[in-house]
């Protein structure tokens, strides 16, 4: 009898707790948040919506929507979400210039927004005119995603039947022909452009400042990190200036087995006295002071004594053998 009394009780006990969960999860919770953007409204928020309150007068600015884009933002309009369309709000004002309508959207960028509208990109202005037609491509996440944003008149869009990228100005006439592969959006005017897994960099004039020539270019705050044949450098913004000759990965310190063991048996393993740098998943070896012994040739390189070190030299399993000066002593 106690043990089903105990039964019983821990039954309910469950099943309390399971409705109290059902409850609060079926429940709409409503919460307030201030504008970052003005002190004139609100953001009124529910488990499954949000809408722009008026502060002043209490009136809503805008109907339940599904979600406001507000990050990072550099202009006044931004991007509304409803029903799986999208439309576009002043962000300081708070009020709804074009209403959600479109299959995506990009926030405005130079007075102009992306949009596309049967699976085509197009340029609408703030009341929603097409400045642009509707007439370039659009690839979905997220191999090679553009950002459809104009910057100092320009924008990167794709030439629908190809996929290619070019430039286009804000009458949506191409200044660069659709042939690269990617465009980048700028930074301090220029572009890391790509074709055929190579790369290069382009100024505002659309020259080249840096052939398509290189594995890897990205930008860094203080110029371009360049890599050709397994050797990155850091380049100044002026495509000449080589600030650091040599940029890695990663470096490691090698170590070797000696031929002493310690009181238990195991093998005393030394420092060497040269390291390990990568690049792009490619190794070669460096001294204390950092000049560079070896190119990162290897796929793996490891310490079998203080001046001898055995390289893998493709996935294949070829290997041979080298000493601290990168010469090579013998295949294995």
């Amino acid at each position: 009898a106690m043990g089903m009394l105990s039964l019983v009780i821990l039954a309910v006990i469950f099943g309390y707790m399971f409705y109290k969960s059902e409850i609060r999860n079926n429940t709409e919770v409503t919460w307030i948040e201030r504008s970052k953007y003005s002190d004139n409204y609100e953001y009124e928020y529910t488990n499954s919506s949000v809408r722009l309150r008026d502060t002043r007068t209490g009136e809503y600015l805008t109907p339940p929507l599904s979600g406001i884009y507000d990050k990072y933002l550099k202009d006044s309009i931004t991007v509304l979400f409803q029903d799986n369309k999208r439309g576009f709000l002043n962000i300081y004002t708070g009020r709804i210039l074009v209403p959600a309508q479109y299959e995506r959207a990009w926030v405005f960028s130079e007075g102009l927004g992306a949009v596309v509208k049967d699976g085509k990109v197009g340029f609408v202005n703030s009341r929603g005119d097409v400045v642009i037609p509707f007439q370039f491509g659009y690839r979905t996440p997220w191999k090679d995603q553009v950002d459809f944003l104009f910057k100092n008149g320009h924008c990167t869009v794709l030439e629908p039947s190809t996929g290619k990228h070019g430039l286009i100005d804000k009458q949506g006439s191409w200044v660069v022909q659709p042939q690269y592969d990617y465009i980048n959006n700028p930074e301090r005017g220029l572009r890391i452009v790509k074709l055929n897994e190579k790369y290069g960099v382009m100024d505002s004039i659309f020259r080249f400042l840096l052939p398509i020539e290189y594995d890897w270019i990205e930008y860094n705050k203080d110029g371009f990190i360049i890599q050709k044949d397994y050797h990155k450098q850091l380049m100044a913004y002026d495509c000449q200036t080589i600030l650091q000759p040599s940029v890695y990965d990663k470096v490691n310190h090698m170590i070797y087995g000696t031929d002493k063991v310690d009181v238990h048996g195991n093998t005393i393993y030394a420092q060497c006295e040269v390291y390990c740098y990568e690049v792009a998943g490619r190794y070669g070896l460096m001294n204390n002071n950092g000049k560079i012994l070896t190119k990162a040739l290897y796929t793996y390189i490891n310490a079998i004594s203080k001046d001898l070190f055995v390289c893998n030299i493709d996935a294949k399993g070829s290997k041979i053998v080298i000493n601290s000066k990168g010469e090579v002593i013998k295949n294995v």
